[in-house]
């Protein structure tokens, strides 16, 4: 690579040059032992001629690296080239040294480069976004698993408390009915199974101990009562309690 030492006064034409010969590939490994991980890919680019020096892309490899014919607009690499863009117009060259941006899914370094030969290049570097945020982001999921199971849970267990009261309830209300009814033997049946609620059992237990109580005091009520049909009610019994009562015939003389 030729580099003008000097220039002519009154021409401007250059009249001396400095030649330096570049290995490409000792600039490619040094650049590869300075990688943050072996998931990390880096290229570095001149910022002037904006050619492609070296690349550590596995997927351009087939590439020869020592080809300095490469530049922004034929390089192969399209995903490193494309971040290149991105980060230098973010961080342009000589107002911005350094920056660390997310692009896609990746997280991308660039460093801007200033030789004493006054040659500007930008070094990138370019690693997975889950190499440093795995960790977070399978903790963010489940904790996001773990949340909607909880969310699951508790509407399930919602509506099975309300089916566990709703039901048993609806079974006593029946029941009630026909204890009201003077059934009692049919209020006892219909009762069903006690309720795993406390409370709810609680009322059932009262229910069932008043009804056997009224099944023993069956035969010591009027008939009045007993003969009470379920459309009558105890209302009707109690306006009319000699409705149902047989006449005894009087002794006649």
């Amino acid at each position: 690579m030729a580099s003008p030492l000097a220039w002519h006064p009154t021409t401007g034409k250059v009249i001396g040059t400095a030649l330096m010969t570049l290995s490409l590939e000792g600039i490619k490994n040094t650049i590869a032992s300075q990688l943050v991980s072996s998931l990390t890919s880096a290229i570095l680019i001149s910022v002037d001629r904006q050619d492609v020096w070296v690349s550590t892309d596995p997927n351009v490899a087939q590439y020869d690296p020592s080809d300095t014919s490469w530049t922004v607009d034929n390089f192969p690499g399209r995903k490193q080239i494309n971040q290149y863009q991105e980060a230098a117009s973010a961080c342009p060259s000589p107002v911005c040294s350094f920056k660390i941006l997310e692009i896609g899914k990746d997280i991308v370094s660039i460093v801007n480069i200033r030789t004493p030969t006054m040659l500007n290049l930008h070094l990138m570097q370019s690693t997975p976004r889950s190499y440093f945020y795995s960790a977070s982001d399978r903790n963010r999921m489940i904790g996001i698993i773990v949340g909607v199971v909880a969310a699951v849970a508790v509407v399930a267990m919602s509506i099975w408390i309300s089916i566990a009261i709703h039901r048993p309830l609806s079974r006593l209300q029946i029941s009630m009915g026909l204890a009201a009814v003077m059934k009692n033997q049919e209020a006892e049946e219909s009762s069903g199974s006690l309720s795993i609620l406390s409370e709810v059992s609680q009322i059932q237990n009262s229910f069932l101990s008043m009804n056997k109580r009224l099944l023993l005091a069956r035969p010591f009520l009027p008939q009045s009562l007993l003969l009470v049909d379920d459309s009558s009610g105890l209302d009707s019994a109690d306006d009319n309690p000699n409705e149902n009562v047989h006449e005894q015939p009087s002794d006649q003389n």
